[in-house]
């Protein structure tokens, strides 16, 4: 394998085995970021992918290996990068796997975007077919996080239609109801009423109900299990007696 490729193995049951496997993912971090010349790093699956992607010039390219990301590993990365370009397979587990990916990134800090490519399943196909020229245009072209899951949301409804579109802008309310930047949810806001043609006031309307909705399901919880609490408290107290 190419020598600067970073392995994410998979995590032992043990605690010191997991700070082993911790310190070499580290390691080969640190070779990676200090070789490359990029100021991202590009996410595949597999070791296949990687290797292509360091023979064709990317070497900061890294790879999860078939395992799923971990915040451990996000926040290793967020020592040698702001931004990640995530480029899992376009099957629909890849795909998965990238929604998983997303807000583990997001939650380190990193800046996260996503490549999909077009006639070819990933990187290592992808550069057999078309080489490093037009794979620089896909990452030079590739969306944001944000981007991806709106499409991903799109993609499953016929929006030309009235309970189409109904039922995307629904899944969309609910995607921007857990975006903190007020600035990223309202330009995206504005760009989705606009294709579709109708008010941002709607949007902004079930936003903000599904919003509400959660901070009171939240404050139900919280007292219910204070009153599981002072049950359990009332219940030894009685028992002591």
């Amino acid at each position: 394998m190419h020598e600067n490729t970073i392995k994410f193995t998979v995590p032992g049951d043990d605690k010191e085995n997991m700070r082993s496997i911790l310190s070499t993912e580290f390691q080969g971090l640190i070779e990676a970021a200090k070789k490359t010349k990029q100021n991202y790093l590009i996410l595949v699956e597999g070791n296949i992918d990687v290797v292509a992607l360091h023979q064709y010039g990317f070497d900061n390219a890294i790879a999860s290996l078939g395992t799923s990301l971990t915040e451990e590993q996000a926040a290793l990365m967020t020592r040698y990068a702001e931004q990640i370009i995530l480029i899992y397979d376009g099957d629909k587990a890849g795909q998965n796997a990238t929604q998983r990916a997303i807000p583990i990134l997001e939650k380190a800090g990193l800046q996260v975007k996503v490549l999909k490519m077009k006639d070819a399943k990933d990187p290592d196909e992808y550069l057999k077919k078309f080489g490093p020229e037009r794979f620089q245009m896909l990452l030079e072209g590739c969306t944001n996080a944000l981007e991806f899951e709106i499409a991903k949301i799109r993609s499953k409804f016929d929006v030309s239609t009235p309970d189409g579109k109904v039922s995307f802008l629904k899944d969309f309310a609910r995607l921007l109801a857990d975006i903190r930047n007020p600035l990223e949810r309202e330009v995206y806001l504005t760009k989705i009423a606009e294709e579709l043609g109708v008010s941002p006031a709607a949007i902004t309307a079930q936003i903000t109900s599904i919003q509400k909705g959660r901070k009171n399901a939240q404050a139900k919880k919280e007292r219910n299990d204070t009153n599981i609490y002072i049950g359990d408290i009332a219940e030894i107290d009685t028992s002591d007696l």
